[in-house]
């Protein structure tokens, strides 16, 4: 099984990319446009900032390949008290 081919998910592909250059001309262009001595202070927060935003779009991609390809399950019988799990076989 092929996971996110290029041919079924261009679409993911192409938004995140725009969203990184998109991102990179903000920091770059906007946040940063004049150049002065950074302090300790404003880069770890700005670290803290990418890392943080990184942490979330993990967490939303990971949900949602949760919700793709997430095997079924059938629900629990509660008068054997046992859950069957219904993947490849």
């Amino acid at each position: 099984m092929t996971y996110f081919s290029f041919t079924d998910y261009w679409w993911f592909y192409l938004a995140f990319s725009v969203c990184v250059v998109l991102l990179l001309a903000l920091d770059l262009g906007v946040f940063h446009s004049t150049s002065k001595p950074v302090s300790f202070r404003a880069a770890a927060s700005w670290c803290i900032v990418w890392i943080a935003l990184a942490l979330v779009f993990n967490f939303a991609f990971y949900r949602y390949a949760l919700w793709i390809f997430a095997p079924p399950v059938r629900p629990c019988c509660h008068t054997t008290g046992s859950c069957c799990y219904l993947g490849p076989s």
